[in-house]
């Protein structure tokens, strides 16, 4: 089944690479439609793929093909220079650079749900923006898609994790973690709820990152 599947490629590739490490692709559904909600730190992401020849998105993308050979990737024009990268497998970027008029965003939301309710998987960076290392402010974006598509949320989390090798240096590694799948059924339609159910996504991918990375959520696991 599926979940056998994800074990044996994520146990295939983290023994192939050690600078990179899979951890809970047994959460990764069966089947779509599916939000894949990633913090956006493509900083740390593109330096980790130039010096290790890696492309975490890729590994991503092979790790959802069960569920669609070809997910969708949000990305304006200014970066499709990056596309270079995603050779191994086909990532589509979609254009929202027109982000700056209301019906301009709408048409483009009516587009994204179209895709979802074919059983498809996107992959949404939550935040909006990149976070330079700290997790920012999560849009309501996401929320409004699932609940419109009727589609459920799978929060990852990538990355840097920093151990001591048995010498005592310090080695780094980056890590695509997956949480487990939010049900976007079980919240309200209404902006209280939309803005609970971004939280509940943010906090799932918070959760995941190491202590000093989680930004805006940091105090929330000090209490």
């Amino acid at each position: 089944n599926s979940i056998d599947r994800n074990i044996f490629i994520t146990k295939l590739l983290n023994s192939l690479n050690a600078h990179l490490e899979i951890r809970g692709s047994d959460s990764i559904p069966s089947k779509g439609p599916v939000i894949v909600a990633v913090n956006h730190n493509n900083v740390e992401v593109a330096i980790h793929s130039m010096r290790y020849r890696t492309n975490v998105f890729n590994i991503l993308s092979a790790l959802l093909s069960h569920v669609d050979v070809n997910p969708y990737i949000i990305a304006t024009n200014k970066l499709k220079f990056l596309s270079v990268l995603f050779t191994n497998i086909n990532i589509t970027y979609l254009d929202n650079t027109k982000f700056n008029s209301y019906s301009s965003n709408y048409k483009v939301l009516l587009d994204l749900i179209e895709i979802l309710r074919k059983d498809r998987v996107i992959i949404l960076f939550p935040e909006g923006k990149q976070n330079r290392g700290q997790l920012r402010q999560g849009k309501e974006g996401v929320a409004y898609l699932a609940k419109n598509a009727e589609s459920n949320i799978l929060p990852v989390a990538i990355y840097k994790e920093k151990k001591a090798n048995k010498k005592g240096r310090m080695r780094s590694k980056l890590v695509l973690e997956f949480g487990s799948i939010i049900e976007s059924e079980t919240f309200g339609d209404d902006m209280k709820e939309l803005s609970r159910l971004t939280d509940t996504i943010m906090m799932a991918i918070a959760k995941m990152m190491p202590k000093g990375t989680r930004g805006v959520y940091e105090h929330r696991f000090e209490e």
